[in-house]
């Protein structure tokens, strides 16, 4: 056998790579357009491209080449390319017919569907199959805009030119199916389907149908047909995917997506669901990154802003969630789950007026769905509206015999309303029929609240019941007993939920309670710093022994090193880094103070908490500019928070500038009419300008809102008294 020499087997391979880069680029025009059309033919755009481009380089003016790599890339997944290459073949002088339907579609990819339709809807041809093809996709256009009178005209328009087009017939069933004919629909399918087994679309449609009448097997039956005929059609692997994480299937949803990043690594969609698995297995992470790669490439994707607040949502992050989910329903109103957690994020920070505001186009309907009536209740009981909060309460349990949340909320309303003896009654039925602790809990800390301790230790004795291995029964029945002032056996009970849960931090602070009361220091910080042993970044004990230690003469350096590993432990955690931006502030170092607030800023620019502890240290450092840049931001993030007006108002006077001052102060009142923090503010800037009238105009109408408070009454002395009228400010 003769042996090669290396560096001609070098060359040899070197020469056979050319040639398959080159694709062949000796072969003539015509078949390389061949050749891309086999391999579209066969669901290989990928391959088309590098065909059609080898071709293109050599004759950049070729019509039907440019029209062919728009195509390709459109099935590629690229729908802004193939917008740019259609543009150039119109240059080129495209023949229309062929085209527009191709430009309609990539624009509707882009979430263009009404500037194609204002740009295309008056192309023409003279051509059955391009005219078929250009109602079609005009029609598909339409129904993207909720059109359906037009779209079923031009889907009739297409059928005129071309009886027998299965595309035309599939949007006409797909009408059929949006006005929930899905009868009419499915035998639409079928009679496609009937006439060619092998048409992709019409067996998409058909998982599409089944998938509507929830039937998953049969649904991904006919997605599988999709697969076999379109190995590449991403949209189906998005379908499969998305019925897998339907029934909790994460591990074959994954495998699905990791075919579909085969064919569209780079597509929206994919990134979307690679977004949307990731959320699925709790892997923040992941989906927050995703999802900022989805948004840079579609920033106003109303499905991508919706997951992208619930992400936020689940970080704790309130004031970017309702930055997403605000955009979200704004770009699509009905999206019922952007409300939702929007409505939820409103609650949780505060902020109940707007959860109010966002509830109210689902009250406005017709007929409200039973999932949204008991979050309605406590909506209208944080505004504090305890009549209607009931009245959803009561339908969301008729709704739902069993939801026991609902009924737990219908029976503390009713206490709120003053039934106290039919709510506590209400509570012990539901109590003693459901496995859940919700009921329990409320008649523990009804009891607990009206300092009836021998009631909350029998219903700490239930809880124990269902909760045998907990800890928590154990810290309530100590914090019962410590009303009772049975201090010895209380700690007995702290002690018992510590043998059940050794880092069970409740129980601990409630012992180091104890232990400071006794005077015993280090007993109390060896609780925390044995919780730590077993977690050093149990960040809620960190924080508790810096804050014990800050307390009992602890050092700076040694407080501020506790709060620095709380920080390491959860860098997004805004709580320990406002902790100890408030720790050096009070310990005036100044300069310390300003390095921690930078590098908190950097971490998290939106914090609310940490937005504050950056106004106050810029101010305190005499740097007021960037105090107000800061407090700005933050009124902008929080409109409806007095205190960041409070200290524009306090930095304006600082520097003489009483205007200022007035317009802040009038801006917030503006938001807040009733915030009585911000009515002192203007009573006390009114008085200093000898606007007393204004000032006691003010006061009055803080004692019209609220005649039995004395906090206007109050106000109004001091006015009289700043006028020395002495007998009015008395009175």
């Amino acid at each position: 056998m003769r042996i090669q020499h290396p560096s001609r087997l070098t060359t040899l391979a070197l020469t056979l790579i050319t040639l398959v880069a080159l694709g062949c680029s000796d072969a003539s025009p015509e078949k390389m357009m061949t050749s891309a059309k086999d391999y579209l033919e066969k669901d290989n755009p990928a391959a088309a491209i590098i065909q059609v481009k080898n071709l293109l380089a050599k004759n950049p003016n070729a019509v039907d080449a440019r029209l062919l790599l728009a195509q390709a890339l459109l099935e590629s997944g690229d729908p802004v390319a193939a917008e740019v290459e259609l543009r150039k073949a119109i240059d080129l002088k495209a023949p229309t017919g062929q085209v527009a339907p191709l430009l309609v579609r990539s624009m509707m990819a882009q979430g263009k569907a009404q500037k194609a339709i204002e740009e295309l809807a008056n192309s023409s041809t003279t051509n059955a199959a391009e005219l078929a093809q250009l109602n079609i996709a005009l029609g598909q256009a339409h129904v993207m805009l909720n059109d359906i009178e037009s779209a079923q005209k031009r889907f009739n328009a297409a059928l005129a030119a071309e009886p027998d087009n299965a595309s035309a017939q599939l949007g006409l069933a797909r009408l059929a199916a949006i006005k929930g004919d899905f009868a009419a629909a499915d035998r639409m399918v079928d009679g496609v389907l009937a006439k060619n087994p092998r048409e992709a679309d019409a067996w998409h449609f058909k998982g599409d149908l089944q998938r509507a009448a929830q039937k998953p097997l049969e649904a991904r039956e006919a997605y599988k047909k999709v697969l076999d005929i379109k190995p590449n059609s991403t949209s189906v692997h998005a379908n499969i995917i998305m019925l897998d994480l339907q029934d909790n299937k994460l591990e074959a949803a994954g495998k699905q997506l990791a075919e579909m990043q085969k064919v569209a690594p780079k597509q929206p969609l994919t990134v979307y669901l690679e977004a949307l698995l990731a959320f699925s297995r709790k892997d923040i992470p992941a989906a927050s990154a995703a999802i900022e790669n989805l948004l840079k490439m579609q920033p106003e994707n109303p499905q991508g802003l919706q997951l992208a607040g619930a992400i936020a949502y689940v970080k704790r992050s309130d004031v970017q969630a309702q930055e997403y989910l605000a955009k979200a329903l704004q770009k699509a109103p009905q999206l019922d789950y952007a409300r939702r957690i929007l409505v939820k994020s409103y609650q949780r920070s505060a902020q109940p007026a707007k959860a109010l505001a966002t509830l109210q186009p689902v009250l406005s309907s017709k007929k409200i769905a039973h999932e949204w009536l008991t979050l309605a209740g406590e909506v209208f009981m944080q505004n504090g509206d305890t009549e209607k909060a009931a009245d959803f309460f009561a339908q969301a349990a008729k709704a739902d015999p069993d939801n026991m949340r609902a009924k737990t909320a219908l029976a503390l309303s009713q206490m709120q309303l003053g039934h106290a003896d039919q709510g506590i009654h209400d509570l012990q039925q539901i109590a003693a029929s459901d496995k859940g602790i919700t009921a329990d809990m409320a008649l523990i800390a009804s009891a607990l609240r009206q300092k009836n301790f021998d009631d909350a230790l029998k219903f700490i004795a239930n809880l124990e019941k269902k909760q045998p291995d907990s800890a928590l029964p154990h810290n309530l029945r100590g914090q019962a007993l410590m009303g009772k002032k049975d201090i010895a056996a209380a700690r007995q009970s702290f002690e018992k939920a510590l043998t059940v849960d050794p880092a069970y931090l409740p129980a601990v602070t409630n012992l180091v309670a104890l232990d400071l009361a006794d005077n015993k220091i280090d007993q109390a910080r060896q609780r925390y710093e044995n919780v730590l042993a077993k977690n050093p970044k149990n960040v809620p004990a960190l924080l508790s022994l810096a804050q014990l230690k800050a307390r009992t003469g602890g050092s700076l350096d040694d407080v501020a090193g506790l709060l620095k590993k709380a920080i390491s432990a959860e860098p997004n955690n805004p709580s320990p880094r406002f902790a100890l931006i408030s720790l050096l502030i009070g310990a005036n170092e100044k300069d310390k103070a300003r390095s921690v607030t930078e590098e908190a800023l950097a971490a998290l620019p939106d914090s609310p908490e940490i937005l504050e502890a950056a106004g106050r240290v810029y101010q305190l450092s005499g740097d007021t500019n960037q105090a107000l840049t800061i407090y700005n931001k933050l009124t902008n993030l929080l409109p409806d928070n007095p205190q960041s007006y409070l200290r524009i108002a306090e930095i304006q006077l600082a520097a003489k500038n009483k205007q200022a001052a007035h317009e802040i102060l009038s801006k917030g009142l503006g938001r807040q009419p009733d915030s009585l923090p911000l009515q002192r503010a203007q009573i006390m800037l009114d008085v200093s300008e000898g606007r007393f009238n204004q000032a006691l105009a003010t006061a009055n109408g803080i004692i019209k809102a609220q005649p039995k408070a004395p906090f206007g009454y109050v106000l109004a002395g001091d006015i009289h008294l700043a006028q020395k009228e002495g007998k009015a400010a008395a009175a």
